[in-house]
């Protein structure tokens, strides 16, 4: 069996506005509630969003 190498350049990620240096001190449930209130979004939106990232952790 062979196994073909490729050199890959990989840059360092950008740093955006999700990066910190500890994580906030808000829990996760009052953190998904802000997004539902500030986002604008249908709660259909959110159950979609959540299919996908359930199907992406599943991968």
């Amino acid at each position: 069996m062979q196994m073909m190498v490729t050199s890959v350049c990989i840059s360092p990620p950008k740093l955006t506005l999700f990066y910190g240096l500890r994580a906030p001190a808000i829990s996760i449930e009052s953190y998904l509630e802000r997004i539902f209130r500030y986002a604008d979004c249908s709660p259909s939106c959110f159950v979609v969003a959540y299919a996908y990232i359930d199907r992406f952790l599943e991968k």
